[in-house]
């Protein structure tokens, strides 16, 4: 079975970003006789790829040493797990481009078959009825540190810590004069996945702006500190 998740942005920087390259499109993972392939569109201008993957959106890894030439890649023995995975392009200097979308592979989880009890007595006796699985509880969200602010190509990054349990984030601007007067307006129009957001900054714009976490039930957590930005 396999889901997609929609990333917008960076989950870590490796390294300079190479101008020009686009993020890989159509990436795909997908069972097959030894594990799972992931597959990706042919970048233009790249001479390779870098392949991410773990089992959790926090947990993911390089798991290719040098840039992957093709637009396959297997993971051998891994159908039994959770896999997060996203591609970089990279150009002929090793710099990598940005994020793919990311995709993720959940193997089904059936639960188990009842065995019928013995019978007694030539009565038969019916099979038992599986117990169903405790619903687990969502672990308790905390607020992100103050994200910070940094240039970026035609507007601002803000990057912040990623917060166990969370599946994406809002992020809101305070259009109120101070913070404890606050009144937010969210910013992004579908949820966030990665710990990094980027945006458009208009000349002379004062902006005061918080992210908060939301959880797999779609509860949000506590707001983060402001962070301040002045454009001049």
């Amino acid at each position: 079975m396999r889901f997609w998740l929609a990333l917008t942005c960076l989950v870590m920087v490796a390294a300079p970003a190479a101008a020009g390259l686009k993020a890989p499109q159509e990436v795909a993972v997908d069972p097959d006789d030894a594990g799972l392939e992931v597959t990706w569109a042919e970048v233009p201008g790249a001479s390779g790829y870098h392949v991410y993957a773990g089992e959790a959106a926090d947990e993911l890894k390089r798991i290719t040493q040098v840039p992957w030439t093709g637009t396959k890649l297997k993971i051998k023995g891994s159908q039994d797990k959770d896999i997060i995975v996203f591609v970089r392009a990279v150009d002929g200097q090793g710099r990598e481009g940005p994020e793919s979308e990311a995709a993720a592979y959940f193997p089904a989880k059936r639960p188990p078959t009842a065995t019928p009890e013995p019978t007694v007595a030539a009565t038969e006796t019916p099979p038992a009825t599986p117990t169903p699985r405790a619903t687990p509880t969502p672990a308790q969200l905390v607020a992100p540190d103050r994200p910070s602010l940094t240039p970026a190509d035609g507007g601002i990054s803000l990057t912040w810590n990623i917060i166990p349990g969370a599946l994406s984030y809002n992020l809101y601007v305070n259009t109120a004069p101070s913070e404890s007067d606050a009144v937010y307006a969210r910013m992004n129009t579908s949820p966030v996945k990665t710990a990094n957001f980027v945006c458009q900054i208009p000349s002379g714009s004062d902006f005061r702006i918080c992210v908060a976490a939301v959880d797999a039930s779609g509860k949000e957590g506590p707001k983060s500190k402001e962070a301040h930005l002045k454009v001049k």
